[in-house]
C-alpha cells in the first residue's frame, strides 16, 4: 500500500468495460470500443482456459449414454476452444444461436442448456446486453 495525500493506493485492478455488471456500460462498449484489443485477447484466453477444464468433464459425463447431451455440448464447445483466441467466429455463432435466438431458457439437462449456461457465465463479455 502506498499513500497519495489522504488516499491509500493498494494497486491497480484491470477493468474491461465489456465485463462490467452494468448493462449501460457494456452497451456503450459494444457501440464505442473496438473488440480487437489486448484486453479482449486476455478475456478470450481466460475463456479458452476455462473451456479446457469444462470440455474433459463434459466428455467424461457424456460417456454414459444416459447423459449423451454432455458429450454433444462438449463437442460444440471444443470447436470454440480450438479456434480461440485468434478466431471468434464459432464462438459468435454459438452466442447467436443459443443466446440471441432465444434458446436461453432450455433446461440445463440438454445440450442447449449446457452451452447456454457456459456462454452466459464465461463469455458474457461477448454477449450484448
Amino acid at each position: 500500500l502506498s499513500q497519495w495525500g489522504s488516499y491509500e493506493f493498494g494497486g491497480v485492478r484491470p477493468f474491461y468495460s465489456y465485463t462490467s455488471v452494468a448493462d449501460e456500460l457494456r452497451e456503450w462498449a459494444f457501440l464505442k470500443i473496438d473488440k480487437k484489443n489486448e484486453l479482449e485477447r486476455i478475456e478470450l484466453l481466460k475463456l479458452k482456459k476455462t473451456l479446457n477444464q469444462v470440455i474433459p468433464a463434459y466428455l467424461q459425463a457424456g460417456s454414459n449414454p444416459e447423459y449423451i447431451y454432455f458429450r454433444e455440448a462438449a463437442l460444440e464447445l471444443l470447436e470454440v476452444e480450438s479456434n480461440l483466441p485468434d478466431n471468434t467466429a464459432v464462438l459468435d455463432e454459438l452466442i447467436s444461436k443459443y443466446i440471441y435466438d432465444d434458446n436461453s431458457n432450455e433446461p440445463i439437462s440438454t445440450k442447449q442448456g449446457l452451452i447456454t449456461s457456459n456462454l452466459k457465465i464465461h463469455a458474457k463479455f461477448r454477449i450484448r446486453p
